[in-house]
């Protein structure tokens, strides 16, 4: 062998034995950490338990077929078999059909008849009435046989009377535009009144026959809700909505109250206490002796964290050159 293999040989020996010294530290570590996480493990397992326990305790206090039952209904509470919306649109149907018989689209071909013989034009000759002026002033009251017109007055018996003077719908006996004018709306304004009878004849059923619907199909509406509110199907619920609702609410009400002592009662039982961290202002459960040095490092940490303070606050109090400031003289 070689010097400088012999050299290369005995360099690498000591860069082996002192990386390993050097490593040492970090192994060591790696070996502690283990340990130190054990107690977290069991205390996962320890939060497992008290989950078990917890759900096994809400089982026998609450459940869905006692709300259920104290509500009234059969067990098990089926879903609707249909939409809100569904069930509106299958009433909606009914009443229009019902509102087709009690109130039939024939009867319009009447407006148009009376319409008609409401504004027929006078023929010349035919005795005629109406007011003029508004039936303000003398000789307001025209009545005679009709002669004829242009298209600014009218003959009758022996006067001329304006167009101007006559009110429209007097007009609309005489003259072609007005009178088709007033047939048109005579026509129109009778089929809104009968649309508006329509309407309330269905608004009356419907205010019996949608609430009966949708309880038939398994809903129940919100029992604060009164009048003509219950018609809006936001305010209509599915039983077993409901159901799981109350059921949800008791559910959490029951676990905020039994939690915290079902955990007191596992952990305290398995050795364990409860530590605050005032610094953080949380709480968890550890070994005592865990909880012992987390304490002792908690107090250490405080201490550190006052001291430092005190430091900043003195340094503060002197002024350039570490004499005292201002408010540090005498």
């Amino acid at each position: 062998m070689t010097f400088g293999r012999w050299i290369f040989n005995v360099s690498m020996a000591v860069c082996i034995v002192w990386g390993v010294r050097f490593i040492s530290p970090a192994a060591a570590a790696a070996e502690k950490a283990p340990k130190e996480e054990a107690w977290k493990a069991e205390r996962r397992k320890l939060e497992q338990v008290v989950e078990e326990r917890l759900k096994e305790e809400l089982a026998k206090s609450v459940s869905k077929k006692e709300v259920a039952k104290k509500l009234g209904l059969k067990w098990p509470v089926k879903k609707p078999p249909k939409s809100k919306d569904e069930v509106a649109a299958i009433v909606e149907k009914e009443l229009d059909k019902e509102a087709a018989i009690k109130f039939p689209e024939s009867k319009r071909e009447e407006f148009e008849k009376e319409a008609e013989e409401k504004y027929k034009l006078y023929e010349r000759g035919d005795i005629v009435e109406f007011s003029i002026r508004d039936g303000v002033g003398p000789n307001a009251k025209i009545r005679g046989r009709f002669y004829g017109k242009t298209s600014m007055r009218l003959k009758i018996g022996g006067r001329y009377v304006l167009r101007s003077d006559m009110k429209e719908e007097d007009a609309a006996r005489f003259w072609e535009d007005l009178s088709e004018e007033y047939k048109n709306k005579y026509i129109r304004v009778q089929n809104i009144r009968y649309d508006a009878k329509i309407e309330a004849y269905k608004d009356q059923l419907r205010k019996v026959r949608l609430p009966q619907a949708l309880q038939a199909a398994r809903y129940v509406c919100d029992p604060r809700v009164k009048g003509e509110a219950r018609l809006n199907l936001k305010n209509w619920h599915a039983l077993s909505d409901v159901v799981d609702y109350i059921y949800k609410k008791q559910k959490e009400a029951f676990e905020k109250k039994k939690r915290p002592q079902i955990t007191e009662e596992v952990f305290t039982s398995n050795g364990y206490v409860l530590v605050e961290d005032e610094a953080s202002k949380t709480k968890e459960w550890m070994p005592k002796q865990e909880a012992k040095s987390f304490r002792e490092r908690l107090k250490a940490l405080l201490e550190k964290k006052k001291a430092e303070e005190a430091a900043k606050k003195k340094k503060a109090a002197m002024g350039p050159g570490g004499m005292p400031g201002e408010g540090g003289m005498m």
